[in-house]
């Protein structure tokens, strides 16, 4: 503390610091009487040094953000959100409401809070209101999709619809929203790739030329599947409402895949060269990891502190750099998983 004063000329520490919580901690025992004399006085003989405790500034921060937040709910017109505001003027809004459920806010800042049209000091009527304005996008959704949102969708913005739906709306559910809940619970035990092929198939039905013939009659032998299912009672109620609208019409005969090459000889020269392409591939990649193995092996052995139990591993790959792990391992004796493991970790631990 003595340095800390001839050095800065300053008895408060920066806040936060270990030499200001002693500080405090200092000036509380002696308030309390439990601070020695002789300790007390080595204390004042520091220069400007003085026992009054330093308050806390508690509302600088609410009294430098509160005319953001009164400008920023007289241009919105309402309640903040994350859509209509920055995170910094959030932030206070909700430290404003915080203490005044408290009983901490300042009545200053009570009466300007209430004098600035548009704020509210719950969020019920802005939940409310987004109940109502999401209930059309609901609607929009079912009238696209033909389901509800699934909660294990890949897509985030039906993710989230379907958690507003399932956690936030059942709250003030009407008994019409209740049964429609019902059924989007039903809806949401289907497994999300049956969804998926069922909007496939509407899809097909609305729009016939935009999927293609193979596509077509993949998706209608995945409708037959289904209507066996149902019948040996393997789907859901929801699912057997939803199978019952598919009405599939009449296609043309399933295209046949015809071969291109039909000289028995030349198809075996062909996966002969496919054969021997592929053996070459993998002969090329095999090359290729063991260079760079060895690399890192004599490398590995370079290194001053090598473990003698590594040391042998590492030596076997360096002096047989065309040998494959079986034949390293058969080298040394052992099995090529072990020996593959044992390089493996040779060659971790002389990177560490």
């Amino acid at each position: 503390m003595a340095d800390y004063v001839t050095r800065t000329g300053q008895v408060y520490p920066a806040s936060g610091t270990q030499l200001s919580i002693w500080a405090r901690n200092v000036r509380s025992r002696y308030h309390n009487g439990r601070l020695p004399p002789e300790q007390a006085a080595q204390l004042e003989a520091l220069p400007g040094w003085t026992w009054r405790v330093r308050k806390r500034r508690r509302y600088v921060g609410l009294a430098r953000g509160l005319p953001a937040v009164i400008a920023a709910t007289k241009r919105v017109g309402g309640p903040l959100s994350q859509t209509n505001t920055d995170p910094q003027t959030l932030r206070i809004s909700r430290m404003i409401r915080r203490y005044h459920r408290a009983g901490r806010l300042p009545s200053w800042a009570v009466a300007r809070m209430e004098a600035t049209p548009g704020w509210v000091w719950t969020k019920t009527g802005l939940r409310s209101q987004r109940w109502a304005d999401r209930i059309p996008e609901l609607e929009a959704f079912f009238k696209e999709h033909g389901h509800f949102p699934s909660a294990s969708s890949k897509s985030q913005a039906e993710r989230r619809l379907s958690n507003w739906w399932y956690r936030r709306a059942r709250a003030t559910m009407t008994p019409a929203e209740a049964a429609c809940a019902r059924w989007w619970a039903e809806t949401a035990k289907i497994p999300y790739k049956w969804l998926q092929l069922y909007q496939d198939v509407t899809r097909m039905l609305a729009e016939p030329a935009a999927i293609d013939y193979r596509r077509a009659w993949d998706l209608r032998s995945w409708v037959m599947r289904q209507r066996g299912r149902a019948a040996a009672g393997k789907l859901s109620d929801r699912q057997r409402e939803m199978l019952a609208t598919i009405v599939l019409p009449d296609m043309p005969a399933r295209p046949v895949r015809v071969p291109t090459i039909t000289d028995p000889a030349a198809l075996a020269a062909r996966q002969a060269e496919n054969t021997a392409r592929m053996l070459r591939a993998n002969a090329e990649r095999s090359s290729t990891a063991a260079e760079r193995t060895v690399q890192l092996a004599r490398a590995a052995l370079a290194r001053p502190f090598v473990p003698s139990s590594y040391r042998a591993i590492l030596q076997t790959r360096v002096d047989h750099p065309a040998d494959n792990l079986a034949q390293l391992a058969g080298r040394i004796g052992l099995t090529k998983h072990a020996y593959s493991g044992q390089l493996r970790r040779a060659l971790a631990s002389t990177r560490r």
